[in-house]
Order: C-alpha cells, then structure tokens, then sequence
C-alpha cells in the first residue's frame, strides 16, 4: 500500500488572485511578444463568458483562452517566452497577486511531508516559475508546440478541453508519472489534502482534507455552498489566516 501523501493545489484565485494566462498574455503584448488580435480574441472569450456563466459556459471559455494564448505566441522564440515568464512572476504586479499565505501552506506542506503538486491549465511559462518560487515540488500546467526554438501556435498538453476533469486527471497522473498503483489511488487521495477555489476543482471532493479557498462569503454560490457541505470542504477566506486553519486541521487529523 502507497504511504505518499499529496498536496494537491489549483492555482488560479487559489494561490494567487486573478487568471495566470490573461495577466501574462497581457504582459508578452506590453514586450511585443504576443499578437494583438489573439489579446482581443481572450477579451471575448472573457465577455461571452460573464454573460453565460454555468459550468458549460467556463470549460468552453478556458480552452478557448488555452487556444487563443497559442496562436498570440506563434512564431515566437520558446526562449524568449520563458524569459519574459520568469520576469512576469518576479514583477510587482505578480507578486501582489499572489496570496501572502502561499509559500507559507506550501512550506508548511513540505515540512509535515507532503507532496506539493500544483494543478493549472494556465502556461507552464508561468506556473512552473512560481511554483519554483513558492518551492512546490510538482507541477502540471498547459504547454505549448514548437519546433526549434519558435512556438507553432498549437496546444501540447492541457487538461482545459471539453468536460475536463481535474479529478480523473490527478488519478491519471498518479498512476503514470508517480507510479502509484491504480488499486491505490483512492487510498493515497484519502490521506491527501486538496485546495481550490471553485466546483471545477473536482479533485477536492477525493482528498481527505479538502479546502476551499474562497474572495468572500458572497461569492459563495449555492452549487459550490451545497458540494461544500456535502463533502465536508473547509472553507478559508483569501484574506483570512489559511495557515492556521490548516495547521488545526492537520494537528487533529
């Protein structure tokens, strides 16, 4: 039986407030490294979005956004792109939007022995940076094709396709780049914690210690109220002391 225990992190307004993807897409365009039209094409996205709303309306928007990031870096230097993601994450503005009890939780993590695994289908030019920075060991985000050293416009790998799952995909994961075997899974997840920011971060419904990292009480909406109750999340205010919370939880558990 697998002994691992994992700390399973959404990224996005869970660690930092705001979308990795936009702000850094807005960035490459301030250094004239990402099309304008594509930036334009995100705003709407954004837009229809808004006016939708619904789980439908968010998994169509997010691999629209995941597309429209790829065609604002075609033909642009790979290097070039990871340079500007690792100023971008060092920059004021993203370092204000990064939540002051992130490197705190993580290292906290870290010391009690979990594995530290950061879940986005932001760019990895910019997750894996601030994962870096924020020293958690693993991490899974949206990369991109390129050839050479000039990106060609297309999605490698992302998870933000159709009805995507971030639960199947952790199990997934798991199983072919932990090596944990698939009769363990559940029990590995059981003795995990999990922390999100909304009804998309499924995996939180099969972790142990689920925690739900939300802006207010208001923006709780009664899907999200009602899984929250049934599975037992522990509900943390972006602003309140997360790391306490979890040191409670961790000390009782």
């Amino acid at each position: 039986m697998e002994t691992i225990k994992l700390a399973l992190m959404d990224v996005d307004n869970t660690l930092r407030g705001g979308y990795f993807i936009w702000d850094f897409a807005r960035f490459l365009k301030d250094n004239d490294y990402f099309r304008p039209e594509s930036l334009g094409r995100m705003g709407d996205a954004y837009k229809q979005y808004r006016k939708e709303s619904g789980s439908f309306a968010y998994t169509d928007f997010a691999g629209k956004w995941v597309t429209f990031f790829g065609q604002g870096i075609k033909g642009k230097k790979k290097s070039g792109v990871e340079e500007l993601g690792r100023k971008y994450v060092e920059s004021e503005e993203s370092q204000r939007k990064t939540f002051r009890f992130t490197k705190d939780i993580v290292n906290y993590l870290n010391e009690k022995g979990f594995f530290t695994w950061a879940i986005s289908a932001s760019p990895g030019q910019v997750v894996l940076p601030f994962s870096e920075n924020n020293n958690i060991r693993k991490t899974t985000a949206t990369t991109y094709g390129s050839e050479g050293d000039i990106y060609t416009g297309n999605v490698d790998k992302t998870h933000a396709e159709g009805k995507f799952s971030k639960s199947l995909l952790v199990a997934q994961l798991m199983q072919s780049e932990l090596g944990i075997k698939k009769d363990d899974v559940k029990h590995v997840l059981g003795n995990s914690f999990g922390l999100g920011d909304s009804r998309h971060d499924d995996f939180l419904r099969d972790v142990g210690g689920p925690f739900l990292i939300i802006p207010g009480w208001e923006k709780l909406d009664p899907e999200l109220r009602d899984a929250a109750n049934y599975y037992k999340y522990q509900i943390c205010l972006q602003n309140g002391d997360v790391l306490s919370i979890l040191e409670s939880v961790l000390e009782k558990s």
